[in-house]
């Protein structure tokens, strides 16, 4: 079922890129980059976590195949729970079994262009899940979250060995009992989970080079690159606004302490980009230009942000420094400062 969760959101993808949406930008058989980028962007950004829904009228693209699994699975004492569909795309059917033995969710999947496959599905009582698959698809499914683990397996394999690798993990770890009822929300949670990862990471170029490949669009290969700098940018300014509140919410200043203090405070996380880290301190001290060229000297790359932070703050001379007032745990590591002068006080100085 995990897998499907992967091979589902490229087909949401793909069919949001193919729908029409880039016809608005369609130019002579190709796209400006710059258009791309931005159709890409906003389709990345506006897809909703799929959803499953009861379809019992839902019909098999390659039926005998699909049949037959659904034979043997039932052969082997699993137990139907209804036939479903994926909300908004068409093409996809499966049928969901559980198999109370092997405390697995079973699902016999169908998609005109995937083909058939099925997936097991086992959730550890430490949390996640654990999935067994057969499909077919070369998707990196880079996507899914860590905590929830996929195993593939030859796409050849009988229904009885899938069993059989989900019942040897009985051996080794506590799984939750499976129930009909809980099939959906669970499906839908850990598509909810693969749609937050997407959000949290990088997109390969490779990714878009499928989700446009045989539509007659032409990437120019840095579309990636583009869209990801982008990210990171929206991902750093999410991780400062988040310490910001969080410190507001445990410094003990009063409302109207804090409104006089915010703009004094810095905020230099663990993973701070380094560009973004050096033009933030720079600005914010109002540093000279003969200044910024020293401490850029600085060998600072194999440093983390938090310290090169306090290095470059350690170097500066008094009329410019800051005092770190608190270390943040959450929303991550983060050293929290405050600038101890204004900057006009600093410009008076110099």
């Amino acid at each position: 079922m995990l897998e499907l969760m992967g091979l589902t959101f490229t087909v949401i993808l793909f069919c949001a890129l193919l729908g029409g949406v880039f016809g608005v930008f369609w130019m002579r058989g190709q796209l400006h980059t710059t258009s791309v980028v931005g159709v890409l962007q906003r389709t990345l950004e506006n897809v909703d976590a799929a959803t499953i829904e009861a379809s019992p009228d839902c019909e098999w693209y390659h039926a005998q195949e699909a049949d037959l699994l659904c034979a043997e699975y039932l052969s082997l004492g699993a137990e139907p729970i209804g036939r479903y569909s994926i909300e908004d795309i068409d093409g996809i059917c499966l049928q969901a079994f559980i198999h109370g033995d092997a405390s697995a969710y079973i699902t016999v999947n169908d998609h005109p262009q995937y083909g058939c496959w099925s997936d097991i599905v086992m959730l550890p009582e430490a949390g996640g899940s654990l999935t067994f698959t057969t499909v077919r698809s070369a998707s990196n499914n880079t996507s899914r979250p860590l905590r929830h683990r996929i195993e593939r397996c030859h796409e050849s394999s009988h229904p009885q060995t899938l069993l059989g690798f989900a019942r040897s993990r009985l051996l080794d770890e506590s799984f939750q009992p499976v129930t009909a009822e809980h099939f959906v929300a669970i499906f839908n949670a850990i598509m909810a989970d693969c749609q937050q990862a997407l959000e949290d990471q990088d997109v390969d170029q490779s990714m878009l080079e499928t989700l446009v490949k045989d539509s007659g669009i032409v990437l120019n290969g840095d579309e990636a690159e583009t869209i990801n700098a982008e990210r990171q940018l929206k991902r750093h300014d999410d991780t400062l606004r988040q310490c910001m509140q969080n410190y507001a919410l445990t410094s003990g200043l009063t409302a109207q302490d804090w409104e006089s203090q915010r703009d004094s405070i810095v905020v230099v996380y663990e993973n701070y980009p380094l560009s973004l880290l050096l033009e933030t301190l720079f600005e914010r001290f109002t540093i000279p230009e003969s200044l910024e060229e020293e401490l850029a000297a600085l060998e600072l790359e194999q440093s983390s942000a938090r310290n090169i932070a306090s290095r470059i703050i350690a170097a500066l001379p008094s009329e410019y420094s800051a005092t770190r007032v608190a270390t943040l745990s959450e929303p991550v590591l983060a050293d929290v400062y405050k600038v101890v002068d204004s900057q006009e006080s600093w410009q008076e100085a110099a």
